[in-house]
C-alpha cells in the first residue's frame, strides 16, 4: 500500500475501501456517513467512558471517599482488593460475550449497563 501523495493530501471526509477484504483503507475523521467512521468513534468514545469511570474513582478514595464513609486504612486495602477483583471477573465473563456477538453490538449492549455505575 502506497503512501499518500504529496499532491494529492489526506482526505478526511472520504472513505476508500479495499475490495478484496471490504476493510477501509483511510480514516475519514470528520465524516460520520460511513460504517467505518461510525465504528472508530463509537470505539474510543467506549474507551474513553470505561477508563474515566475506572480511573477517576481512584484518587478520590484518600480525600473524600475515606473522610465521607470513615474508612481505615484496611477497609481501603480491601475494597482495592474487590475493585480489581471484579474488574478481573468481568473482564472474564464479558470478554466472551462481546468476541461471540459483533463488537459493536457486544458494546452497545453493556455501556449502558456499566453507564448506571458511573
Amino acid at each position: 500500500m502506497a503512501a499518500p501523495s504529496a499532491s494529492r493530501g489526506v482526505n478526511l471526509w472520504e472513505v476508500v475501501i479495499n475490495p478484496t477484504n471490504l476493510k477501509s483503507k483511510t480514516l475519514p475523521l470528520l465524516s460520520l456517513r460511513n460504517q467505518y467512521s461510525i465504528n472508530f468513534h463509537l470505539a474510543w468514545l467506549a474507551f474513553l467512558s470505561a477508563f474515566l469511570s475506572w480511573f477517576a474513582f481512584a484518587p478520590l478514595i484518600p480525600v473524600a471517599i475515606k473522610q465521607d464513609l470513615k474508612l481505615t486504612p484496611a477497609q481501603i486495602g480491601n475494597s482495592n482488593v474487590v475493585a480489581l477483583s471484579a474488574t478481573l471477573l468481568v473482564r472474564v465473563l464479558a470478554g466472551p460475550l462481546i468476541d461471540r456477538s459483533v463488537y459493536k453490538m457486544g458494546v452497545s449492549r453493556t455501556m449502558p449497563l456499566l453507564a448506571k455505575g458511573i
